[in-house]
């Protein structure tokens, strides 16, 4: 039953120490997701409502730890790394689904360097087929893919405008 479990028989459940399943309950820290899943189950709780609580946790600091006034790059990838929150998914785990994914599709997935840069806001937006492929590992309701797929095409036009400007000022000078 929930609530009068011991920490010992609690932690054996999970698979995890004594002391990962007291940081875990202490609620000191966000620990990782699979860790407060662990834990649900190896009470017997809701692992539903843990995620749930997990995620709401993981948002506010999210939140609580972006810039005020992100430029538009800057607020793709925010976009992004909030998506990959809902699974606790790393750079490392999104990378692993694409090449996955790409061997399914036959495409080439983008690098680690162009995960990075993106996920930062900085530097230039993949191509479309390598965001299409990063969208659909992510975890999206259909209507948060299509608005990002949409809001990556405008920022790669205007990128690719903001470019030709450059090279034709370059030219002009």
């Amino acid at each position: 039953m929930a609530g009068d479990t011991k920490l010992e028989t609690i932690a054996a459940r999970s698979g995890f120490s004594v002391s990962t399943v007291c940081a875990v309950i202490g609620g000191s820290t966000l620990p990782p997701l699979q860790q407060v899943l662990s834990v649900a189950g190896g009470i017997g709780g809701s692992q539903r409502h843990a995620h749930g609580l997990w995620y709401a946790a993981a948002l506010q600091a999210f939140r609580a730890s972006q810039p005020k006034n992100p430029g538009p790059l800057a607020a793709f990838g925010i976009e992004l790394r909030r998506a990959m929150l809902k699974e606790d998914l790393g750079p490392a785990d999104v990378r692993r689904r694409m090449v996955e994914a790409a061997a399914r599709f036959d495409v080439r997935s983008m690098s680690v360097g162009t995960l990075r840069r993106l996920l930062s806001g900085a530097g230039a937006m993949p191509k479309i087929v390598q965001m299409d492929l990063l969208l659909e590992v992510l975890p999206l309701q259909p209507d948060e893919l299509q608005r990002l797929k949409a809001r990556h095409r405008v920022l790669s036009e205007a990128l690719e405008i903001a470019r030709e400007l450059g090279d034709e000022l370059d030219g002009a000078a």
